[in-house]
């Protein structure tokens, strides 16, 4: 009967060893993929990001995967989720070989049927405010009105008239905070309208000059949902 052999204790031990060092160089490697897809995720999010901020196009949410992106949001207007699309798919970013683009491919998922944006004005005339139009739910509406008497009681204005209506869809994200930025603005000024329509927020106002420096200061705060439009302020004195 022919004598069979077996692997010895050493060869074993090499085997093992092979195996750990396999192992080791695969942990490794999957490390640094994952670095790698980490540092790609940061990057595509932050030069769309930036991209879209300096377009007055901060109402869209970015999500990444490496180059993979998707985008999210009510589109403040017909055009805007076109605009938005064009400008993720063109942000370039800097990376190791220099500037490429910052998106591999985009996705996208603007305007649910459920959400609309309000339209909501806020004119000031003979020292009386008058919000009229529409606020999400009667949280906002109440909100909306307490920032406006607030201006009552610190003497900017004489009285407010409360003409709102609640609308009968919601709202994007955040537009609840900036309707009580509508009031709290147009609360500063001797005449004029705020008037926050399609996520768009236009200010015509006529300010005292020891009420311009807050006015400003109101204006240039980041907006939780829309974007800045056409801006107009004129001082009394200059009048």
């Amino acid at each position: 009967m022919p004598q069979q052999s077996y692997p010895s204790h050493l060869e074993f031990l090499r085997s093992a060893k092979v195996l750990l060092a396999l192992g080791v160089t695969m942990v490794v490697a999957l490390g640094a993929m994952a670095q790698l897809v980490g540092a790609r995720t940061t990057r595509a999010l932050q030069g769309i990001e930036a991209a879209l901020d300096t377009t007055g196009n901060s109402w869209v949410m970015v999500e990444a995967t490496g180059r993979t992106v998707h985008l999210r949001g009510a589109p403040p207007s017909a055009h805007a989720a076109d605009d938005v699309l064009e400008i993720a798919h063109g942000a370039m970013c800097a990376s190791w070989r220099g500037e490429r683009r910052c998106a591999r491919r985009v996705s996208s998922d603007f305007g649910a049927s459920h959400l609309a944006w309000p339209d909501l004005q806020a004119s000031v005339d003979r020292n009386v405010l008058t919000l009229s139009g529409e606020v999400p739910d009667a949280a906002t509406h109440w909100a909306v009105v307490d920032r406006a008497r607030n201006a009552v009681q610190l003497g900017y204005i004489g009285r407010v008239v409360d003409e709102m209506t609640l609308m009968d869809r919601g709202a994007p994200p955040g537009v609840d905070a900036t309707a009580g930025h509508v009031a709290a603005v147009a609360s500063l000024c001797e005449a004029g309208e705020v008037r926050l329509l399609l996520g768009v927020l236009s200010i015509r106002c006529e300010v005292r000059g020891e009420l311009e420096a807050d006015l400003r200061a109101l204006i240039d705060a980041p907006l939780h949902a829309g974007y800045l439009g056409e801006v107009e302020v004129v001082t009394s004195e200059s009048m």
